[in-house]
């Protein structure tokens, strides 16, 4: 018994230091940017009173299936009856499949704004990228969503807490090339990791049980009220 535990306890140690060692080939380890607070930066260059009407959200499973692109839509209809919130998201996937998606769906439609978020499986470890491939996906998402004439957002979601923050060692380097890419190309931002900081303990175990998946609770407390001030002034412009 003390030998199968010995050797356990072995593989545990390579594990750790195999995901260690890929981590840091990754570049998903190191100095960590600083998070700064939830914000919401406007696309340079954006021409006053252009409307949105049709947005298109990139991202995974805290967009795919969720309640809060449709409250969002709801909400921007106040002022606006024809405008579309359209998820292209599907759980599990990152931004190699949303750069594709993009991709097909500028094929068959023109949205006037396209929003992206991939950062929380990117990172992961199981299955996700490294920090180059995510940023070169980043930056052609944004030039092919330019191209189509939409104006563009780069959206941060929920940190990852526990057993997934684990998984996601060098989350916050794949939050900050959001941020990054957003100063370096004139993008919008969508910053929303500083809403999710300043919870308490008690309080982002309440919103998020699991430690990466909001409730619809923590979605309309944090996320909502992000995406609702960025898309507010083009799609109710002088509201």
């Amino acid at each position: 018994m003390m030998i199968r535990s010995l050797i356990l306890a072995g593989a545990v140690v390579l594990g750790s230091a195999a995901l260690g060692v890929f981590a840091w080939r990754h570049g998903a380890i190191g100095p960590v940017p600083a998070p700064g607070g939830q914000r919401v930066v406007m696309p340079a260059g954006e021409v006053p009173h252009r409307p949105a009407r049709h947005i298109v959200i990139l991202g995974a499973s805290l967009t795919s299936g969720q309640a809060w692109p449709g409250d969002l839509q709801r909400a921007l209809r106040a002022c606006a009856p024809d405008v579309v919130v359209q998820p292209l998201a599907r759980a599990g996937k990152g931004s190699g499949w949303g750069r594709a998606a993009l991709a097909r769906y500028l094929q068959l439609a023109r949205p006037d704004t396209v929003i992206v978020q991939f950062a929380g499986n990117d990172a992961s470890l199981a299955h996700g990228l490294s920090l180059g491939a995510s940023k070169a996906n980043l930056r052609a998402m944004v030039e092919m969503a330019r191209a189509a004439g939409a104006r563009v957002f780069l959206a941060t979601m929920s940190p990852a807490f526990g057993r997934n923050a684990a998984e996601r060692p060098g989350l916050a380097r794949y939050l900050g090339l959001y941020r990054q890419i957003a100063a370096e190309t004139g993008a919008g931002l969508i910053d929303t990791v500083g809403g999710w900081q300043s919870l308490s303990a008690a309080q982002r175990t309440a919103l998020m049980p699991d430690g990466l998946h909001p409730t619809p609770e923590g979605h309309d407390r944090i996320t909502l009220p992000a995406y609702l001030k960025a898309l507010q002034p083009p799609v109710c412009p002088g509201q």
